[in-house]
């Protein structure tokens, strides 16, 4: 059962960014995040060699077309990151959230992470609605194992 969250403040993130869909996703042909990750590694690889960055990591899911069949914009990235060098800025806006924790190895703990957000909201008892503004996956390089997933939701 996801726990309700309210952020009291807006948070920026700074990274790269795609457009992609749910269908796409589920094709490995098509699937743009799984390259959208690589780019992320390979870059922050070389920038950060002698000094790794330990801050939290996030994806952050917006620019919704509709809701989870239509098309949105992910971007991968930091808090405090350098806007001048991102290829997009995102703001997580402030307010209600679920929140979905799934450990495990990566990637599939964030799949299973996401199978909960689905199975949840396919549940025509769910007592939450969906925003579909900005959710995200937050990463905290203390716990490598885990990702917290953040739905916007509906007050």
């Amino acid at each position: 059962m996801p726990r309700h969250v309210d952020f009291q403040k807006p948070v920026v993130i700074a990274g790269i960014a795609t457009r992609t869909t749910n269908a796409r996703e589920m094709d490995p042909g098509t699937a743009a995040l799984s390259g959208l990750w690589g780019r992320f590694y390979a870059e922050e690889a070389a920038t950060s060699a002698e000094s790794p960055d330990n801050r939290p990591l996030y994806s952050v899911y917006t620019e919704y077309e509709s809701d989870f069949n239509g098309a949105y914009t992910v971007v991968i990235g930091r808090e405090g990151a350098d806007k001048s060098k991102a290829q997009k800025v995102v703001t997580i806006a402030a307010g209600p959230y679920l929140e979905f924790i799934s450990s495990g190895a990566m990637p599939g703990a964030v799949i299973d992470g996401w199978k909960q957000v689905w199975s949840y909201f396919a549940d025509t008892k769910a007592h939450s609605r969906r925003a579909y503004t900005t959710d995200f996956e937050y990463y905290d390089p203390a716990e490598p194992s885990t990702v917290r997933i953040y739905i916007a939701v509906s007050r």
